[in-house]
């Protein structure tokens, strides 16, 4: 047992702590509240529910270094795609991503596709399916794809981002760049991106939220979700 004076947790049944989670209806408290509800055992009550990451200029400064050699003819600026996810399940469709990537970049934005090591594939699969150009800047630099604080420089100057309930998706929020989230199988009232310029999609089916690995219906949460319902989102964050 480590000799702290206070222990808090909102763990199971919070074991071993000196303070319980009592908060009612728990799956409807957003994972920020119900982690900084353990400062009240502190005394601390206000929180900050709409935090900013004040990024500092070593990253932002590197992302514009590379982002400026595809600066050429471009109109309306750089736009993220972030395609991955931690699990595989909680993705929407790449093919999907790619026709709204098209789009995009048809009204005139450079196309970023963001994710780690590990998202190499469903990148490049996005890309492949695209008729325009689109970047994929671990391919170029792997720190992008190593070093999240290098990804959050290349969002910060990025006009908007749409992606899936990932890391990436928050980082883009915190740093201030507006977000379109696409949610099925988890819940956004419990993990949305935090921040009032955001939209969320969302269908709320009855077996959602969901942790299976397997869908017995296709995932279909996420499948209907149209490149429409994404389009007028986009409109709405721009």
């Amino acid at each position: 047992m480590i000799p702290a004076r206070y222990r808090v947790s909102y763990s199971t049944k919070c074991f071993f702590s000196h303070w319980k989670f009592a908060e009612p209806n728990r799956k409807n408290v957003h994972d920020l509240c119900q982690t900084l509800a353990l400062l009240r055992a502190l005394g601390v009550e206000k929180c900050n529910f709409s935090p900013r990451i004040p990024l500092p200029e070593k990253y932002i400064g590197f992302a514009r270094g590379y982002l400026k050699k595809f600066s050429k003819g471009l109109s309306q600026g750089y736009f993220a795609l972030i395609p991955g996810a931690g699990q595989a399940f909680k993705c929407w469709m790449p093919e999907k991503f790619a026709a709204i990537g098209d789009k995009l970049a048809k009204r005139g934005y450079r196309i970023v596709l963001i994710g780690d090591k590990k998202d190499k594939k469903i990148l490049e699969s996005v890309k492949g399916k695209m008729k325009e150009n689109a970047l994929i800047p671990l391919t170029e630099k792997e720190i992008f794809g190593t070093e999240p604080l290098y990804s959050a420089g290349l969002l910060k100057l990025c006009k908007g981002a749409i992606g899936n309930d990932c890391g990436g998706i928050h980082l883009a929020s915190l740093v201030g760049t507006p977000v379109v989230a696409i949610y099925g199988p988890t819940s956004p009232v419990k993990f949305g991106p935090l921040g009032k310029d955001n939209v969320v999609l969302y269908k709320n089916y009855p077996c959602s939220p969901c942790k299976k690995k397997y869908c017995p219906f296709n995932r279909e949460c996420l499948a209907v979700i149209s490149e429409k319902e994404v389009e007028d989102a986009v409109a709405k964050i721009l």
